[in-house]
């Protein structure tokens, strides 16, 4: 019921009788139980949120690293990949100034041949016959005749450092 104005304050107060007041009472006590239980259920899911952010965390750390070691073994494949080029580059230069002197070398000196040679060149003799399957394919036979040229090479090259190296990031 209203009852008016409280001098002392200026406020407007009600009185409730016993039971009206007693359901206001219950009516503000379960609203704050349940402020209660939503804040427990609020804390919960913040923890578990907690939880998995640290996870998240950690599995992100662990990706980057990872991805990190994975930059570093493309980069030191591509430097070998650029290296192996560079090599093979001027490994068949050099063979190719090798045979062009052989062959200008003889005929500098040599008095002109009447008839051609029959005899096969020297460089030619050892050289295996291809199979059947790998004559005319070009890529294959580039691939044979430079797997060839730079074993040898290239097995001295990597016995050093590099080898380490590759060991450690594998």
């Amino acid at each position: 019921m209203y009852r008016g104005q409280d001098s002392n304050f200026g406020s407007i107060y009600f009185e409730f009788d016993a039971e009206a007041r007693a359901k206001f009472v219950s009516l503000i006590d379960r609203m704050i139980n349940d402020c209660g239980s939503e804040v427990e259920r609020l804390m919960k899911e913040l923890a578990e949120s907690k939880e998995r952010s640290s996870y998240l965390e950690t599995k992100l750390a662990i990706i980057e690293d990872y991805h990190s070691l994975e930059m570093s073994r493309q980069r030191l494949r591509s430097a070998s990949s650029r290296e192996l080029g560079k090599t093979a580059s001027s490994l068949l230069k050099a063979k190719k100034a090798k045979k062009l002197n052989r062959r200008l070398a003889p005929r500098a000196t040599a008095a002109p041949a009447s008839q051609p040679s029959a005899a096969p060149h020297p460089d030619f003799q050892n050289i295996p016959e291809l199979p059947i399957t790998d004559r005319g394919d070009f890529q294959r036979i580039l691939v044979d005749a430079l797997q060839r040229i730079l074993v040898d090479a290239l097995e001295k090259w990597i016995i050093g450092n590099y080898m380490l190296f590759i060991y450690f990031f594998e």
